[in-house]
């Protein structure tokens, strides 16, 4: 990811400092939106690999002695030929995802997938399902495009039905993470695959994504039956002309009916907003906080919008004199993971400066309601609370930094 590039060239420079004669591949959504500048800024790097990776890293890793020319037989390859940089014709898109086999999780460390969900106060193993890759809407922020070309492609129920199945056998899954860019966008397919969990019975919980217009009564009381315990949503703004300057394509009045409906049926909400979107001025952030008010929502979650490369927005603020200087590093979405962070966007009204301003007016319009709900009324008394929000916060960016949002958000 592009804000992990740094970490990433930490790890390519001692692969080759450990093993000079390996072979490096670098992938995934940075690699793929900027191959040729991940290869020449950084020589420890062999390969970049453009879109998905499955079939393409399968491909190399069976010619890696045959040198470039059994390499640019290799579709959806970028790599170095002495001083060119050779680009291989795109890959495909995987037509069947059924193809794929079931992650080997015993390769894996399952404390990396420790979290806390919602109202249960303790940290669990949540184990990260995808039933399909891709998202068909056109929101001009949005790296999902990068790699999957705004085309949804979907595992059969019967295959995720089958990896949940050993999840829940085979490693004691309990609590999963539909990490699908909008799980409820197939309304009978979910509605088969949550008939398929409550005829198991499984002591099972969930959480997944949605679009506020993907969803029903029916489909929500489905979900809840099956396991479901939230959903979050992608609202982004509270107010109109945002929505239609992003091109969400969705109306503040869906929104609300989202949020009643889930609501309804016995489900927690999330609600997921940005500032710093095009068009943004101080009248649509306080309209953002107005209508957060009026969701009665469970959760809310706010970042700022970041550029990131290959998406439409990115080339809108570069050609608007709208981006900042800023290193890879600094494409985070909050700025609390970074010492001396600072928005990497202005807009035609509002400096970055602003808008780190308008972030934390809305941080501080649901702080409070979102400590209770994670760790009680009494949060003072959960350990977890100054594990998380503290010692955590404190150890990533210093003391100075963590006082900093306590000032801000108070």
């Amino acid at each position: 990811m592009t804000s992990q590039y740094q970490y990433a060239m930490e790890c390519f420079r001692a692969a080759r400092k450990g093993s000079p004669n390996a072979l490096t591949v670098a992938g995934g959504v940075h690699a793929s939106a900027l191959p040729r500048e991940v290869l020449l800024e950084n020589r420890d790097i062999d390969f970049a690999i453009v879109g998905e990776g499955e079939q393409t890293l399968a491909e190399l890793s069976e010619c890696l002695g045959g040198g470039p020319a059994a390499w640019r037989k290799i579709r959806g390859l970028v790599f170095r030929d002495e001083e060119d940089i050779v680009f291989n014709p795109p890959r495909p898109l995987i037509a069947d995802l059924d193809d794929l086999p079931i992650p080997l999780w015993e390769e894996l460390s399952k404390v990396r997938y420790m979290d806390i969900p919602v109202g249960l106060g303790k940290e669990v193993e949540v184990f990260p399902l995808l039933t399909g890759r891709g998202c068909p809407n056109m929101c001009n922020f949005c790296a999902s495009g990068v790699i999957f070309h705004r085309k949804l492609r979907l595992r059969s129920v019967g295959k995720v039905f089958e990896e949940m199945a050993v999840l829940y056998r085979d490693y004691g899954a309990r609590h999963f993470n539909f990490l699908d860019d909008t799980l409820t966008i197939h309304r009978d397919r979910l509605i088969e695959l949550c008939e398929r969990i409550s005829k198991a019975g499984w002591d099972v919980e969930w959480r997944c994504t949605a679009r506020v217009n993907t969803v029903d009564t029916k489909l929500l009381s489905t979900m809840k039956r099956a396991g479901c315990r939230l959903v979050a949503y992608g609202v982004e703004s509270g107010d109109q002309q945002i929505l239609k300057n992003i091109r969400k394509n969705i109306n503040l009045s869906q929104v609300q009916e989202a949020f009643r409906m889930t609501r309804e049926a016995g489900l927690l909400s999330m609600g997921l907003f940005m500032v710093g979107n095009l068009g943004e001025t101080w009248a649509s952030v306080n309209r953002t906080i107005e209508f957060i008010r009026t969701l009665d929502a469970d959760f809310v979650s706010c970042s700022i919008l970041t550029p990131y490369p290959g998406t439409e927005i990115y080339e809108i603020v570069r050609k608007r004199g709208l981006l900042q200087e800023g290193g890879w590093d600094q494409f985070v979405p909050t700025p609390h993971s970074l010492r001396d962070f600072k928005p990497l966007i202005s807009t035609e009204e509002m400096s970055p400066e602003e808008i780190l301003k308008a972030y934390y007016a809305v941080i501080r319009s649901f702080a409070r309601s979102k400590i209770y709900r994670s760790y009680g009324k009494v949060f003072y008394l959960n350990p977890l609370f100054y594990q998380k929000e503290v010692w955590n916060r404190i150890r990533a960016g210093g003391l100075a930094q963590f006082l900093t949002l306590v000032r801000r958000v108070r």
